[in-house]
C-alpha cells in the first residue's frame, strides 16, 4: 500500500517537473523573440557615431545570433524528431542564447559609457535616444541608460 502511494507522488512529481521544464522552455524561446524584435528596432535608432561604432557591432552580432536561434530552433518538427537530434538541437540553441545575451551585456556597458561620455561633454541627448534605450534589453539587466 505504502509503495504503490510512493510510485502515484514519484509519478506526480515527475508529471509536474515535465511541465515546469515545458514552460521554462517556452519562456526561452519567447524571451529569444522579444530580444531579436526589440533589438532590430533598437538598430534603427541607434546613434550613427564613430563612438559608438563598437556598440552598434555588438548590437549587430546579437541580432544575427538570435535570429539564427529562432531559425534553427524552428528547422525540426519538436513532436516527431528524435531525441537524440532535439538534444542537440537544444544544446546548440543555449549556445546561441547564451552568445546572444553576452553580447547584449556587452552592448549594455558601452551605452553606458557612450551616455557618460557625451553627458560629460555636455553634448544634448539625441532625439531618438529614447527610442533606442526603451527597445534594447539594457533596462532587463538593471542597468540605467540615458544622458
Amino acid at each position: 500500500m505504502q509503495e504503490s502511494c510512493l510510485v502515484q507522488k514519484y509519478q506526480q512529481l515527475s508529471d509536474q517537473l515535465i511541465v515546469m521544464v515545458a514552460q521554462i522552455h517556452h519562456s526561452i524561446i519567447k524571451k529569444m523573440q522579444a530580444a531579436y524584435c526589440a533589438l532590430v528596432v533598437a538598430l534603427k535608432y541607434a546613434p550613427v557615431d564613430s563612438d559608438f561604432v563598437i556598440a552598434r557591432q555588438h548590437l549587430e552580432t546579437a541580432i544575427t545570433l538570435s535570429g539564427e536561434y529562432h531559425q534553427l530552433y524552428w528547422s525540426i518538427f519538436w513532436k516527431t524528431s528524435p531525441e537524440r537530434l532535439k538534444k542537440r538541437i537544444r544544446s546548440q540553441c543555449q549556445k546561441l542564447a547564451f552568445d546572444t545575451y553576452s553580447h547584449m551585456v556587452e552592448l549594455a556597458f558601452l551605452v553606458n559609457e557612450y551616455a557618460a561620455d557625451q553627458t560629460s561633454c555636455n553634448i544634448p541627448q539625441p532625439k531618438s535616444w529614447q527610442e533606442f534605450v526603451n527597445y534594447p534589453h539594457c533596462t532587463r539587466f538593471g542597468y540605467s541608460v540615458g544622458f
